[in-house]
C-alpha cells in the first residue's frame, strides 16, 4: 500500500458492487436485493420491504470514471467501502455471510488494481457474530483490507449490545479501522418523507450510536477501538454540552470512567458537514486532530463541493485545512500499522 507524502485522503467513499451492477433490469436477485434503474437512470435497490433510491446514476460509473473524478476534484486516495443498502442485516445468516465475501473480494481487487489510490474497509454480516469475526480476519490477513464499515444499529440494536462485542473485541486486537454510517434509521414514526427519514433520522442514529459506545461502556472495554463518524457524527458533537449535563444529574444511569465528552478525543469523524461554520464547530469540539475528509462519494454527485468546504473553508487555517484533508486519516493509518511509519512517495 503506496501514499505519498501530502495526499488528499478521501476517508468516506462508498463502492456500488459490480457483480450487483450487473443484476440491474433483470429481475433476479442479488443476494435478496432486486436492484433497477430509476426514471433518471438512478439505482434503485429493493430488499425484501427496504427500498434505497439514489439521487444519481454516478454508482453505476466504474473505476475508470471514478479515478477521473477524483483528478478532478483533487483527491489522491479514496477509503472505500460499500454502500449502506448492501450491509445486508436483514438477510438470514448463511446470504449475509456469502454476500459481505463478494463485496469484500471486489473492494479488494479494486485495491490491488490501484494501489496508489484505494485503501479498503470489509463489510461484516453482523446479524452472525461469530462468521463477522472470521470474515474480519479473512478480509484483513488475505484480503489486505485495513479495517471494516458498519451501520450505527444491527437490526435495531445499538452497538453496546453484547452479542457485537466479540466482533469489536477482534477489531480493537486487529488495529481496525472502523468506519460507521448511518443505515436504515429507528425510531422516525411520524416523518413520512423518505427524504428525512436518511436526512434527519441518519444523524440522529449517529448520535445514538455515539451515545451507546459511551455509556455502554464498550470504549472503557475496549480503549484502543477506533471509530470513525460519517456526516460529522450527527447530532452527538453538538449535543454534548446536554449530555454531560445530564450525565451529571443522573450518575446512576451509566457507570463510565470518564466524562463523555472525553470520549470524543477517542473518536474520529468525518468533514461532511455542508457547511463551515459547523465544521469549525466539529473541529472546536473535537479537535483539528480528530477530523477527516468525507465526501459520500457515488452516493452524492457533489464531489467537488465536498471536498471544497474543506478546502476553500474561511474559518480553518491552512494548517487545519491539511490535517483535515489527509494528514490526519494518513496518521491514524500509520498509528494503526496499516501505513508505514513515513510514508513513500509515488
Amino acid at each position: 500500500m503506496r501514499v505519498r507524502d501530502n495526499a488528499v485522503i478521501d476517508a468516506h467513499a462508498h463502492v456500488f458492487p459490480r457483480k450487483a451492477a450487473a443484476y440491474t433490469d433483470t429481475g433476479k436477485t442479488w443476494y435478496g436485493s432486486v436492484i433497477e434503474r430509476g426514471k433518471n437512470g438512478e439505482p434503485v435497490i429493493t430488499t425484501g420491504s427496504l427500498r434505497y433510491a439514489f439521487s444519481s446514476p454516478l454508482p453505476y460509473e466504474g473505476p475508470e470514471a471514478r479515478l477521473a473524478i477524483m483528478d478532478d476534484v483533487g483527491v489522491d486516495v479514496q477509503i472505500l467501502s460499500v454502500l449502506p443498502p448492501f450491509f445486508r442485516y436483514e438477510l438470514d445468516e448463511e446470504i449475509g455471510l456469502a454476500a459481505a465475501q463478494a463485496i469484500n473480494d471486489d473492494i479488494a481487487e479494486l485495491c490491488r488494481m490501484w494501489p496508489d489510490r484505494f485503501i479498503g474497509l470489509a463489510t461484516l454480516p453482523l446479524q452472525d457474530p461469530e462468521a463477522s469475526v472470521r470474515e474480519l480476519g479473512r478480509a484483513m490477513d488475505d484480503l489486505g483490507l485495513v479495517g471494516a464499515i458498519i451501520g450505527t444499529h444491527v437490526r435495531g440494536h445499538d452497538l453496546d449490545q453484547p452479542r457485537l462485542f466479540p466482533v469489536l473485541e477482534e477489531m480493537s486486537k486487529r488495529r481496525a479501522f472502523v468506519l460507521c454510517h448511518p443505515t436504515k434509521p429507528r425510531n422516525i414514526e411520524g416523518m413520512e418523507s423518505a427524504f428525512l427519514n436518511f436526512l434527519i433520522g441518519g444523524y440522529w442514529d449517529s448520535a445514538v450510536a455515539i451515545s451507546s459506545l459511551i455509556f455502554g461502556g464498550v470504549l472503557d472495554r475496549l480503549p484502543d477501538l477506533t471509530f470513525c463518524f460519517t456526516h460529522g457524527g450527527g447530532f452527538a458533537p453538538y449535543a454534548m454540552g446536554r449530555i454531560e449535563r445530564a450525565s451529571r444529574m443522573q450518575p446512576d444511569e451509566h457507570d463510565v470512567k470518564m466524562p463523555p465528552r472525553a470520549y470524543l478525543d477517542r473518536m474520529y469523524f468525518d468533514s461532511l458537514l455542508g457547511d463551515d461554520r459547523a465544521l469549525r464547530y466539529l473541529v472546536d469540539t473535537v479537535g483539528s486532530d480528530r477530523v477527516v475528509l468525507g465526501t459520500d462519494f457515488a452516493a452524492s454527485s457533489d464531489t467537488a463541493a465536498t471536498v471544497a468546504t474543506v478546502t476553500d473553508s474561511r474559518l480553518l487555517s491552512q494548517e487545519e485545512k491539511l490535517a483535515v484533508t489527509g494528514g490526519n486519516a494518513a496518521e491514524l493509518l500509520r498509528r494503526l500499522g496499516h501505513l508505514p511509519a513515513q510514508s513513500t512517495a509515488s
